[in-house]
């Protein structure tokens, strides 16, 4: 961005940042709601407009600190506007990194007890071949194993 007027570039820029950060606020306030629910499907449709809004945010942040003069020519009362914005974006993005992490830690721990349950349950069934059954009865003609299954209806 070329700087010609700092003082009507910096207006135009904090209305910028400050319109970003909102609405990237509400989008990320909106994702920890669906995380608390567990809402995937939601979740996963807002990624492209979170990587969309935090690209522009990002970007807008760069050319301000790229160009001090624009934010030297804010009026006081517009970088403090400017400065609870972001401290509200900050945390608002604090809390969607700590539910991030904690369904992502849930979800390894859910797929690890998966792997492990297959693991072991490929490992029992060993036992309904005749190779399982007690030597006393494997050379039987008349005792047959019996296959068994539960479905927790008891």
């Amino acid at each position: 961005m070329h700087v010609q007027n700092p003082m009507l570039q910096g207006i135009e820029m904090a209305g910028l940042i400050g319109g970003i950060s909102e609405q990237f606020i509400a989008l990320m306030k909106r994702e920890n709601e669906y995380l608390r629910q567990k809402d995937l499907q939601k979740i996963g449709d807002m990624q492209m407009e979170k990587a969309r809004l935090g690209f522009a945010y990002e970007s807008q942040i760069k050319i301000l600190k790229e160009n001090p003069a624009i934010a030297e020519s804010l009026a006081p009362a517009v970088k403090q506007t400017l400065r609870q914005i972001v401290s509200e974006l900050e945390a608002v993005a604090k809390e969607n990194f700590i539910l991030l992490s904690a369904a992502k830690h849930v979800n390894t721990k859910i797929l690890e007890a998966i792997r492990d349950a297959a693991i072991e349950q490929k490992q029992a069934q060993k036992g309904y071949g005749a190779i399982a059954m007690p030597a006393a009865v494997r050379h039987r003609p008349d005792k047959q194993g019996v296959s068994v299954s539960l479905d927790e209806r008891f």
